[in-house]
């Protein structure tokens, strides 16, 4: 009732607004792509040829790229037998990678061309020494061994990462185009996936928002607009589109860059700053976490007090005034763990304990960090005890949900929403062991991860209520969120907003976006500053920090850094569709 039911008031009118397409950036952009796909192609083509390999006719497709990757030579039945005609088979050679690498569907039971399993192959390409299997725990474990790889083989494997490489990014620009873009120019209809289809005659695009009222995530479909990835390869240009030219010239044409606003507009982005971070330290209590969360760069503490327990609260404004800002939390917490002073923390080490700590947020194993940092397992599991060790409450926090797992408690979140827990105790006594503790520890890590991600999902959803939901303010159907916005602003901030001539266009992970009249955009980068701070602050006692950004483009705002190491973590979260072998 205070959630749910008005944030779907709320997303309606968010749907109705809808998001403005620059047409013309759009078929630039399904220009350029299919132009990649095509040089792709003839690159691998030639490759091919170069190795003596045989090409295979659609290099996104599954069952194609899995016969070609995983097997030396191989026939290929290019049309089945009739009655009166023989089949028609076409003899191919392939790049013969291992199999027993890549990970399998417990469906199929076949070895995937996904990104777990070329990830997996890219790994074994890089190795420099023999592996053996041994039988460890009743599974069979590849072991590292001292003896290094001849360098023939290395030499071959090398030019076998290069196919992998090339494979990959074809797989990338053809989503990018067939998903996101004009669709499959092969096909006649436009695919159902593709933006083209959802324009509507406003020339914009209205997605349709679903609830998943168990966890309180959000999705969107006719486009999916969570899903869009705000690309962040370059180095260079760190918070401008790459110029024509680039060496990473995917920064140039990233999708987003074609969501638009009208010219008199801005488009207007308030994004939680490491709001994942901030949950697990509230959630564990770690106390030396917490702490690292209220400094500013100037050595200045916002630490609350018993004096002044809203002091947090006065950060954004010391930020705001002196133009300092606050400490870097990931350069922090790499700080303690190697024992190392703030100031002589390498991007490595922030970009490992960076990986960890996204990684306690997603449930992510040992065997996921390895992945995400190129690791052996062995190595991430160390260094996963070495961070632990630094911030013991995290170990605690995180082993007391296994145990509550273990024994079937219902997992709540910071706002009492509960996660169900069904299985482990009924499965205990008849699925065997080992099946038991690979199933207990899915489910360990996905209510791990229900805890932080369903909090922020949480938040975000009160404040769109606040600063969304016109309808409930006019009705006066008020809700917990809508009586915090009035207090917290003095009046209905949704409503002041409407008539300033904001729109709320797009809500997404844990930032929402508008559509701002450049004339009014101090003021309203007041009002949705206030709400998404104080809101969050006066129900639960946490400080969480908003990011606002401003450009004409989708592509101008938010941080790029921060999102792609979300979705890492993400990406490298066990599920229990695939399995490694």
């Amino acid at each position: 009732e205070n959630i749910s039911v008005p944030l779907a008031r709320a997303l309606c009118q968010i749907e109705e607004n809808g998001i403005l397409i620059d047409m013309p950036r759009l078929e630039e952009l399904s220009g350029w792509y299919r132009e990649k796909i095509q040089a792709l192609t003839k690159e691998l083509g030639e490759m091919c040829e170069v190795h003596k390999l045989t090409p295979i006719d659609s290099w996104t497709n599954d069952n194609q790229l899995r016969a070609w990757l995983f097997n030396d030579d191989y026939e290929w039945v290019l049309k089945k037998p009739t009655k009166t005609l023989p089949a028609h088979i076409r003899i191919m050679k392939g790049l013969d990678a291992p199999d027993y690498m890549a990970w399998k569907s417990k469906k199929t039971k076949l070895p995937s061309t996904g990104k777990k399993s070329m990830t997996a192959l890219k790994n074994w390409c890089n190795e420099e020494v023999r592996f053996e299997m041994r039988i460890i725990d009743g599974r069979d474990v590849r072991v590292a061994t001292k003896t290094p790889l001849s360098p023939r083989t290395i030499e071959k494997r090398a030019w076998k990462m290069k196919f992998l490489l090339k494979i990959e990014e074809l797989k990338k620009a053809t989503k990018a185009k067939n998903q996101f873009l004009d669709g499959d120019d092969s096909k006649e209809v436009v695919g159902a996936k593709a933006l083209l289809a959802h324009i509507k005659a406003d020339g914009r695009v209205h997605s349709s928002y679903n609830q998943l009222i168990e966890t309180a995530r959000l999705s969107s479909k006719d486009p999916n607009l969570q899903n869009i990835s705000n690309t962040a390869e370059c180095k260079l240009h760190e918070k401008t589109r790459c110029p024509v030219g680039c060496v990473n010239e995917y920064r140039h044409y990233s999708i987003r860059s074609m969501y638009t606003v009208p010219d008199d507009c801005v488009w207007l982005a308030a994004d939680y700053r490491s709001e994942e971070v901030r949950i697990i330290a509230y959630l564990a209590q770690e106390d030396s976490l917490l702490a690292a969360l209220f400094l500013c760069e100037c050595g200045e503490d916002f630490s609350p007090t018993d004096s002044n327990p809203s002091r947090p609260l006065e950060q954004r404004g010391h930020e705001k005034t002196t133009g300092h800002k606050a400490t870097d939390i990931h350069q922090m917490v790499a700080a303690r763990v190697f024992n190392v002073a703030y100031e002589v923390v390498t991007k490595e080490q922030r970009r490992q304990c960076k990986s960890v700590t996204f990684g306690m947020a997603y449930g992510q194993t040992d065997q996921g960090l390895a992945e995400a940092l190129g690791w052996a397992v062995k190595r991430a599991k160390a260094f996963s005890d070495f961070y632990f060790k630094a911030f013991p409450k995290l170990a605690t926090f995180r082993n007391r949900r296994f145990i509550q797992v273990e024994k079937g408690h219902n997992i709540p979140n910071a706002f009492g929403r509960l996660r169900h827990t069904f299985g482990p105790l009924e499965m205990a006594g008849w699925v065997e062991r080992y099946e038991y503790r690979k199933i207990l520890s899915a489910l360990q890590r996905e209510r791990l991860n229900y805890d932080t991600q369903s909090s922020a999902a949480d938040v975000i959803s009160l404040c769109t209520i606040a600063l969304a939901d016109v309808w409930g303010y006019e009705d006066g159907d008020l809700t917990d969120a809508h009586k915090l916005g009035i207090k917290i602003c003095g009046f209905a901030p949704a409503v002041r907003l409407k008539e300033l001539g904001v729109k709320i266009i797009n809500t997404v992970h844990d930032a929402l976006e508008f559509e701002c009249p450049k004339a009014v955009e101090e003021e309203a980068r007041d009002i949705i500053e206030k709400v998404m701070v104080e809101l969050p602050w006066r129900l639960l006692g946490w400080y969480l920090p908003v990011d606002l950004s401003s450009g004409r483009y989708w592509d101008d705002t938010g941080d790029y850094d921060e999102y792609s190491e979300e979705r890492e973590a993400q990406e490298y979260v066990d599920t229990p569709e695939e399995e490694a072998v």
